[in-house]
């Protein structure tokens, strides 16, 4: 196994419209600094998502 430390764009947003189609939840992304989404994560039930 390899690791390696990275720089990487970390975004936290609140998405959906609050009903049960589309209920509301907080989705981290990470990026790489050339803007290429790498990550996603849809954390719910969770407004603002902690470090």
């Amino acid at each position: 196994m390899k690791a390696k430390i990275v720089k990487v764009i970390r975004t936290d947003t609140v998405e959906g419209k609050g009903t049960e189609e589309s209920p509301v939840c907080s989705v981290r992304r990470y990026w790489t600094l050339e803007g290429e989404l790498i990550s996603e994560q849809i954390l719910m039930g969770e407004k603002d998502p902690k470090e």
